[in-house]
Order: C-alpha cells, then structure tokens, then sequence
C-alpha cells in the first residue's frame, strides 16, 4: 500500500533525520511480509539475516502477543521524483509477534529486498512499528554489512541489527525506543 506524502523535500528530511517518533509507515498490501522475509517472534543469537531484535514492555514489563513490523521506505532516488500529493510506496519487509517474554526478532535476507529501497551504499530507511503496519513506529537506517544487518549510527566496524526496547504510551500513543545496540546506549 501507499501512504500520501506532503512535500517530497519532508519525507527525504524525515528519512535522512533517523529515530522519528510517531512517524505512521504505511500499511502493506495485505500486510504481508516482502519475499524472503522471515515472520519471528523469538530472539536468539542474531544471525545475518536478523534486521530487528528487541522485547516489547508496557509499563516496564514485557507484553505478548503484540504484533513488531519493518516497514521500508524507497531510496532517495524514488523519493526526490515524488511530487506533492502522490503515493510514496513503502513495504513490510519483515514481521513478527512478541513472546511471553515480549521478545522479537525480525528477519530479512539482504538479498531478498527490492533494489527500489536500497541506496547505492546499501542503506535502507526502516520504520519499526507496532501493533500493526499503520501503529506507533520508530525510524532507523540498517546497513547491509559484510556478514549481515547493522544501523547507520552503529559502532563503527561491527555488523550488529538494531536491538531495542519499545513501549508504546499508553496517553501519547507515542513509541519509545531505548537502544541496546551501541556502546553510547549501553552507557544510558
């Protein structure tokens, strides 16, 4: 599916800016995952194809069954042709469920995603959202690294998914998003 954008220049800012809190993706076409996207809701060990791995709490204490979706958003190419009004096409490339811990992990093999979203340096601008394509959702940029997934603002050098703890407030419908995966967030 598409979402209507409203100047082009905005949603390049938006995707350039990273960690947008209660940006809305846009809901895929029947909500399924792109080919090759694995639905998962348990996090091991993160593998190659591991683009998220996380725990979903409500009040500091983890929540089940609670829906985690990637939602791509085209490279910059596509989006500086996008004119005001018109569809930008974004695509669940990965999804999952919580488990009774409230632990994820969504899966992507690099291989799998539609070069419409992935920039020459291999970056593609993800929205994480709950609940559903549409709920609360958190912007980051993962890299298809040499031996799998990272962020853009990870450490330098290493191939390590986004790993994080969302809560959705309940007042706000705001998601929050405290990092796990670099040494800057370690730090608090």
């Amino acid at each position: 599916m598409r979402v209507a954008t409203v100047l082009a220049g905005t949603a390049v800012a938006m995707l350039a800016a990273g960690g947008c809190s209660g940006d809305k993706p846009a809901s895929p076409a029947g909500g399924r995952p792109a080919s090759g996207a694995a639905a998962s809701a348990v996090p091991s060990q993160a593998s190659g194809d591991t683009l998220a791995l996380g725990k979903v709490v409500a009040g500091g204490r983890p929540k089940a069954g609670v829906r985690v979706f990637a939602v791509a958003w085209p490279k910059s190419a596509v989006l500086d042709k996008v004119k005001e009004g018109d569809d930008v096409p974004t695509k669940v490339v990965a999804q999952g469920v919580t488990d009774a811990g409230g632990l994820f992990r969504l899966t992507l093999k690099p291989s799998a995603i539609d070069p419409l979203y992935v920039e020459d340096g291999g970056e593609v601008q993800i929205d994480l959202a709950v609940d559903s394509a549409d709920g609360p959702s958190w912007e980051y940029t993962a890299i298809q690294g040499e031996k799998g997934w990272s962020t853009a603002d990870g450490d330098p050098g290493e191939d390590h998914p986004l790993e994080a703890e969302l809560e959705v407030d309940p007042g706000s419908g705001e998601l929050t998003v405290k990092r796990l995966d670099t040494a800057a967030a370690a730090q608090g």
